[in-house]
């Protein structure tokens, strides 16, 4: 009984809350795209999953990388051990 009483005072709210903003949206005269433009415009960075460019490169073996992200190669770490500085 008091889940019942929980969802229709939830629902109340949201339904205020809907029509309280397709108000204020009628009102400033905004369309859909005004809104989904402003929101992709507030994005920075790279897409997701966007590959890093590679900074590291190992010298006696081309093929192992590393993008400077995340813990380093142990190709890379046995190079810094061994007293070789990483530019």
């Amino acid at each position: 009984m008091i889940e019942l009483v929980a969802r229709g005072a939830y629902a109340e709210k949201k339904a205020e809350a809907q029509g309280a903003f397709l108000a204020r949206f009628r009102k400033e005269a905004l369309d859909l795209g005004d809104v989904a433009g402003a929101a992709q415009k507030a994005r920075k960075g790279p897409a997701r999953g966007a590959t890093a460019p590679v900074r590291y490169r190992d010298p006696q073996n081309p093929e192992n990388t590393w993008s400077g992200r995340g813990k380093p190669r142990k190709w890379l770490q046995e190079l810094i051990d061994a007293g070789n500085k990483v530019a």
